[in-house]
């Protein structure tokens, strides 16, 4: 899934991406299935990276724990239905929020109250939002006329769009 927080994925790079997952990912099951086992060994960015992602993996929890929902709350439930990890109950018709948060945002941004923030790394969620479904509808008249340079972290995504692997 295109990057939720922090910075906004581009519009075209967001469609290129969910383009070329489903096939990349295809192509690495079945490489898998048919025995084929590839081993790459990561430069120092990526290995730098990796060690402070998985510090990253430790703080979620206490991010999921720290959002709330404010008085616009419906008591829908679409939080709870929407998160992939089970970390949001409904109790007395109000969301709670527990230390199983992946990060995905889908609660806040999914929210069509917009009626949930969390208490702690506000910075991580956009202020214009994500809309994943507004993205998925664009892919359908999606058409590739050529690659647009890709700029600051996003431009470590010319190598995966280049390679066929």
């Amino acid at each position: 899934m295109p990057a939720n927080a922090i910075e906004a994925t581009p519009y075209d790079t967001a469609l290129r991406l969910l383009k070329v997952l489903p096939e990349k990912t295809d192509r690495i099951a079945e490489a898998l299935a048919g025995g084929v086992i590839r081993r790459i060994k990561p430069g120092l960015i990526p290995r730098v990276l990796a060690r402070l992602f998985e510090i990253e993996k430790k703080g979620a929890g206490l991010f999921g724990k720290s959002i709330r929902a404010d008085e616009r709350c419906t008591a829908c439930g679409l939080c709870a239905d929407r998160c992939p990890t089970g970390n949001i109950v409904m109790e007395n018709n109000r969301p709670v929020f527990g230390k199983k948060c992946a990060t995905c945002l889908r609660c806040i941004y999914g929210c069509p109250q917009k009626a949930l923030s969390p208490r702690m790394l506000k910075s991580l969620v956009l202020k214009e939002g994500f809309d994943l479904q507004m993205l998925e509808s664009g892919l359908n008249n999606y058409k590739q006329t050529g690659y647009a340079a890709l700029k600051g972290i996003w431009k470590a995504l010319q190598t995966y769009f280049d390679n066929d692997d």
